[in-house]
């Protein structure tokens, strides 16, 4: 990044995106050649994830959706969406059972609830407690340990990334993970203004 700073591609349209991807999307970061090629700028997200790939030097192409996703919304937002109204819209997503940890752990979980775009949120969450828990060496620890060059992934099923998740936090079985993701989602709560059903006692009366 010091020598040849950013490969960027700003494009007028998702037309234009597709036509250089071959992916209809508002942008993306293409890993094997390090460019981010996007309809918006700065776009925050794919920049996260370019700033991964240059810290962890040698990266496998496919990691985890979870923790791969969940940083760059932990760090960048989503398509122009603030990471406070994510960390927020997690909340309500995931208190409300809209979206379920076990049910975006796999690639295949996590890519069905892609296209609602509600496993985001939550993945934001996820990565956001496991930097706070963890710290960030335990983080990239976990992360490359859920990165690899072939299709392990895809076959990989929930059994086998739960135990792995597990062992990778250091915490004995997978209700102790819920356990610790929901605690931190209460403190998470009690430090912003987290979107709730039903009416607020805190504010102040406008009409």
């Amino acid at each position: 990044v010091a020598t040849s700073k950013i490969e960027y591609f700003f494009c007028e349209s998702e037309e234009t995106i597709k036509a250089i991807s071959g992916q209809t999307t508002k942008g993306l970061f293409d890993l094997a050649s390090n460019d981010i090629i996007s309809a918006d700028f700065p776009h925050y997200h794919e920049l996260v994830h370019l700033m991964i790939a240059v810290k962890l030097q040698e990266m496998p192409l496919v990691t985890l959706p979870l923790l791969r996703e969940g940083v760059a919304v932990r760090y960048g937002g989503r398509w122009g969406k603030r990471v406070t109204a994510l960390m927020d819209l997690g909340v309500y997503l995931y208190r409300e059972k809209l979206v379920e940890l076990d049910s975006i752990i796999t690639v295949a979980g996590f890519e069905s609830s892609a296209g609602a775009d509600i496993a985001y949120p939550v993945a934001g969450l996820f990565a956001s407690w496991v930097f706070e828990r963890s710290g960030m060496a335990g983080f990239f620890d976990l992360y490359r340990k859920f990165s690899f060059s072939d299709a392990t992934l895809d076959t990989m099923n929930h059994v086998e990334i739960r135990r792995r998740l597990t062992e990778g936090l250091k915490l004995p079985d997978w209700e102790a993970v819920l356990t610790g993701f929901a605690s931190y989602l209460d403190s998470a709560a009690d430090r912003v203004a987290v979107a709730r059903p039903g009416g607020g006692t805190g504010g102040k009366e406008l009409l």
